[in-house]
Formats: C-alpha cells, structure tokens, sequence
C-alpha cells in the first residue's frame, strides 16, 4: 500500500533540512588571534642589541709640558710625533693621575658621533680595550714603550715603572729606545715578534 505525505508534513521536512544546512557550515576559529582594540598603538618591535665598541689600538703621549696625551686614530698619533699637535680634541684640566691635563684626539669617527671619543669613553672605563690584538704605545722621556696588554699600559701610565721587559736601545725612529713590557704570560713567549713588528708597520720603518 503506497503511503503519502501530507502537505503540511512536507513543510516540515523541508524546514527541519534548511535548519540541518545552516548548522553544517564551516565552524569559525575560536583560537585566532582578536584584533587590537580600535586606537590602541601596535606593540613596537623589540630594539636591536648593538654590540659594545672595543678599543684595538691606543697611543699616549707623555711629554715634558705634564700632559696626557690619548690617541686611538694612528694618524692623528703619527701626526703629533711629527708636530706636537693636536687639531680636534677634548681636554680635561687635572684629570690624570697625577692631576695632569688629559688631552683626547678625536677622530672623524668621534666627531661624527657627536659623544665621548674612544679613548675617552675607554679612559671612563665605559668601554673596553680587546682582550685579543690589542697594541699600545706610550712615549715618555725620549723612549716608546710597546705593550700588547691595556691593563700593563694602563698601569704603566698610573705609576710609571715597568716590571718585566726587553729593551732595544737606539733601534726606534730618531734614534730613540724601545721598550717591549712583557708580563708573567707574554715573558714566556720570547721576544715579542709580532709588536716589533706591527711597530715597524705603523713607523715606517724597516
């Protein structure tokens, strides 16, 4: 025996389908991300971390007028052993160890940076020199005095006076001596070839 649907059993079946179609839709993300609230100001970005400048290279002059004389740019040093000059600089009036007048050159670079120079800043102790390849010269009383250490230099400058060290008498420029200042480390090591000649390099000399 065939049966049929009642029309308003009809409406019901298409009606109870449609409500069936709409809860099959695609489900929404619970778990994205909600958007920033209108006006509030984006997170910014987390500032690059700039690495710590290091000192490579430092020249003193110690000359008989009691100033102090601090150089990072060879040329500029290079330029004062030739004429006792300095064109660019920043100088402090009984700031040495002795109360002398310190006198830092400033390099393009310093200038540039509208701060502290390097030998300022590393004076301050507010930067430091490398722990590796660091070279030293300081000219005192007729003589360079080599090191490959900053705190050796920075203790030779306070209290004048060298523990270990070789010494090569007239072999500088002008006829001037060079002391090589060693420590308990680098005095094991022999004659320090390397500075000799890095100082040769720097002075022109052969």
């Amino acid at each position: 025996m065939k049966r049929y649907l009642l029309p308003a059993a009809v409406a019901l079946l298409e009606a109870s389908t449609l409500f069936l179609g709409g809860c099959a839709s695609t489900p929404s993300n619970t778990n994205a991300p909600s958007a920033a609230p209108a006006g509030s100001p984006a997170a910014a970005p987390a500032p690059a971390e700039k690495a710590a400048s290091r000192v490579q290279n430092l020249f003193v002059a110690m000359p008989e007028d009691g100033r102090l004389y601090y150089f990072t740019d060879p040329k500029l040093y290079l330029i004062y052993l030739d004429t006792e000059e300095v064109a660019l600089r920043q100088t402090r009036i009984g700031a040495g160890p002795a109360g002398q007048t310190v006198v830092f050159a400033l390099s393009n670079e310093d200038v540039k940076a509208k701060g502290p120079g390097l030998a300022e800043q590393l004076y301050d102790g507010k930067i430091e020199a490398n722990a590796k390849d660091f070279y030293g010269e300081v000219v005192k009383d007729g003589r360079f005095y080599v090191f490959d250490r900053y705190a050796d230099m920075k203790s030779f400058i306070q209290s004048g006076e060298v523990g270990l060290a070789m010494s090569d008498i007239g072999a500088g420029p002008k006829g001037a001596t060079l002391v090589w200042v060693l420590n308990t480390e680098t005095a094991k090591q022999g004659r320090p070839t390397a500075r000799i000649e890095k100082f040769k390099s720097l002075h022109g000399m052969k």
